[in-house]
């Protein structure tokens, strides 16, 4: 994971200069101080990326995290996590998937995904100064806006937002993954269903404060 430090300019020093006639009125004259200045740089501690997708005709939930997930692009001088992040790209490495279930990972790894066309990674560029806050997902060799809601508490910045995998041309993943876990997508209803929709949640937790 790529991090950016937090490191405090140098503060400019003062000097002083002094002058003295001893046969006229002692005249003192000073250069004009230099004003302090201090520049933070922003540190990143770490970023996570939790995923909920859904199974069942009454939608029940299925979470999981992608435990590799890299960012880079950061503006280390700015002052709002928005401006420190708009632009930054987030890499993520899909067969880190972990959803705390032995079984139903290898399914999502290889084959949801492993249907998909060069998906090894799936990458995001993240838009958030502009008047809507967005994220161009590439996934499945398709890049798309997607939407997303932020919020900023406790030095913790949360990007969260949901997307249809149809839109990036996934259907065969969907149907795939659907067939390959038809019994274990059964309802009370006694119906298989398998959803082509998908949250998620990244936090970048920040080692420097924004004043």
């Amino acid at each position: 994971m790529k991090k950016a430090y937090l490191a405090l300019s140098a503060i400019a020093l003062s000097f002083f200069t002094f002058s003295c006639d001893t046969n006229t009125k002692k005249d003192e004259k000073s250069e004009p101080k230099m004003e302090e200045s201090t520049t933070q740089e922003v540190e990143i501690d770490s970023v996570t990326l939790g995923w909920t997708g859904y199974k069942t005709t009454d939608k029940t939930p299925v979470k999981g995290v992608f435990k590799k997930v890299n960012i880079g692009g950061i503006h280390e001088d700015a002052t709002s996590p928005e401006a420190a992040l708009d632009g930054a790209v987030v890499d993520i490495k899909v067969s880190s998937l972990f959803s705390g279930n032995e079984e139903r990972d290898p399914k999502l790894i290889d084959i949801f995904f492993g249907t998909m066309e060069n998906t090894s990674m799936l990458t995001g560029t993240l838009h958030l100064t502009g008047d809507q806050k967005t994220i161009s997902v590439k996934m499945n060799g398709t890049t798309k806006e997607v939407p997303v809601e932020t919020n900023f508490s406790d030095n913790t910045f949360t990007v969260m937002g949901d997307l249809d995998v149809t839109d990036f041309g996934a259907t065969a993943a969907v149907e795939a993954l659907s067939k390959a876990c038809f019994d274990l997508h059964k309802g009370a209803d006694g119906v298989s269903k398998t959803w082509s929709e998908a949250h998620f949640e990244g936090k970048v937790y920040f080692g420097s404060d924004f004043e």
